[in-house]
């Protein structure tokens, strides 16, 4: 029964990311990885030199701000540790444990850094 809500959010945050555009950069600012929203698009910067897992749960993370802002907003100020203590860590344990859906995660990352 968990694994269908594990299933409706990784789609969610699939569809997220189709209408996202995510840049790697080396980042200057304190802040990790920033989301911006403009036009109903959001643009997610991610930092550079970091393993893929790793770089997976962040881009999980800032999608997961833009996929459902409505229920991560009933949280408050518990919002960000409900993802990283929560949310993040079950949803990244789930995605492992299926290879064709970890596959397909690893190769959008892939994706994402080739383009310019």
């Amino acid at each position: 029964m968990a694994a269908a809500m594990e299933i409706a959010v990784e789609r969610r945050l699939r569809g997220a990311l189709s209408s996202s555009v995510v840049r790697f950069r080396k980042l200057k600012n304190p802040t990790f990885a920033c989301v911006t929203m403009d036009n109903g698009k959001a643009v997610i910067t991610l930092p550079r030199g970091f393993d893929d897992d790793y770089i997976l749960r962040t881009l999980l993370h800032e999608l997961m701000h833009f996929a459902m802002p409505g229920e991560l907003a009933a949280w408050g100020s518990w919002e960000e540790d409900i993802l990283e203590r929560v949310v993040e860590p079950n949803l990244m344990r789930w995605i492992v444990g299926q290879p064709r859906i970890h596959a397909w995660w690893l190769r959008k990352l892939t994706q994402l850094r080739g383009q310019k």
